[in-house]
């Protein structure tokens, strides 16, 4: 299994209810992609936001990525997402 981390800030000015109804949208999306197993926002007090993913294979969650880069709802949260924040990370279960 992949756990996938991004942290990330919102870009100036947006609100958390815009950003948490992009995220949703983000998810329901990614619900329906091969080997996508759970995904979780959480928001930091002082530190941003967090998003864990959890993939069956890293290849599929690759495929899921590049099918979503820019499009739809990966597209609509992107906007709300300061870039030059944004990091992630990839861990792998040992299970």
């Amino acid at each position: 299994m992949l756990i996938e981390l991004t942290t990330f800030r919102l870009r100036d000015g947006i609100d958390d209810v815009a950003f948490l109804a992009a995220d949703r949208a983000l998810q329901a999306e990614l619900s329906w992609q091969d080997g996508f197993i759970r995904r979780t926002t959480a928001r930091g007090e002082t530190s941003g936001w967090l998003v864990m993913t959890l993939w069956r294979t890293p290849s599929e969650a690759d495929t899921a990525n590049e099918q979503a880069s820019g499009d739809g709802a990966a597209g609509s949260f992107a906007e709300l997402v300061d870039a030059s924040s944004k990091a992630t990370e990839r861990y792998f279960s040992l299970d």
